[in-house]
């Protein structure tokens, strides 16, 4: 894939509120509704436009942890090398990483050689998001607490980008939602927390009239889709739509997958790719999800 060029004109300057998300564990949601969390957007809302084309990916690496000798892939280290040659060779510039383990971010920061930002919770770097310093300041960052296996809140990564060329600047946030499994048991009513919370992030950082971006493995397909794009706050990479209370997941060959990457309204999105070669070589358990963003 062909990076963009970048348009040099200056982007308007944008309003930043201070305060990013007000998060709740589910011990307090008690008066929360579902109508509250896909409340309509405010009479008066104006959409804003990405001034800056660039690539963003999403891609759950598949953590260090999980593929000790024996476990029929390469030590983390070595998938991780690969992983970084396949976000060069897209020319991907910002992307959230899931499973995103120490070792792992070590040898990222050595591939690019530090030309590459990252943030995350100090601590617990296995959701992060990483951008081209080339490109990109960080204005800001901060964690939302999201649940994951059996409702633990874990810290997931939310960072204000600052466009070097034009002055732009976005939301970009990143997620790992629990998947079902023999240890944990349904996780469904963990998952579906974790996504009234980005619907109510999605709000939030909407009425401060900056473009926001999703990407995150959110181990659901359809149901997600349809619960965030209710009322036209968000939209898919891979295309879809929602219309009149009808909810019409993306389609073949753009089929909703586990990996989604969603922008605000006024974001466009073109080139999306799903590349699965990242599995059949054995580098992830996951494709890369790549588009471009204009």
């Amino acid at each position: 894939m062909r990076r963009p060029t970048r348009t040099l004109r200056l982007a308007a300057a944008f309003l930043v509120g201070t305060g990013l998300v007000l998060v709740t564990t589910p011990a307090n949601t008690a008066g929360t509704t579902t109508e509250d969390a896909f409340a309509p957007a405010p009479h008066g809302h104006v959409n804003v436009e990405m001034r800056d084309p660039f690539v963003i990916a999403s891609y759950n690496v598949l953590g260090y942890a999980h593929t000790p000798p024996g476990s029929g892939y390469e030590d983390g280290r070595v998938r991780m090398r690969a992983a970084v040659r396949k976000l060069l060779d897209h020319g991907v510039d910002v992307v959230g990483l899931q499973e995103f383990e120490r070792p792992q971010k070590e040898v990222f920061l050595e591939e690019v050689n530090n030309t590459w930002g990252v943030y995350s919770d100090d601590r617990i770097t296995r959701d992060s998001i990483a951008w081209r310093k080339s490109q990109f300041e960080l204005v800001r960052g901060e964690t939302v607490l999201i649940p994951y296996f059996y409702g633990k809140l874990k810290p997931m990564p939310l960072v204000l980008l600052r466009s070097l060329d034009s002055g732009q600047r976005f939301y970009v946030a990143n997620f790992h939602l629990p998947a079902n499994s023999r240890r944990t048991g349904d996780e469904e009513v963990w998952r579906d927390e974790g996504t009234r919370r980005h619907i109510k992030l999605a709000h939030r950082l909407r009425d401060e009239g900056v473009p926001v971006l999703f990407t995150g493995d959110m181990n659901e397909r359809e149901e997600y889709f349809c619960k965030l794009t209710r009322n036209g706050d968000m939209h898919a990479a891979n295309g879809g739509s929602h219309v009149g209370g009808v909810c019409q997941p993306p389609r073949p060959p753009n089929w909703p997958r586990i990996d989604w990457i969603f922008g605000s309204t006024g974001i466009d999105f073109s080139g999306y790719i799903a590349d699965e070669s990242t599995k059949t070589s054995g580098i992830s358990d996951h494709p890369m999800i790549v588009a471009r963003v204009s």
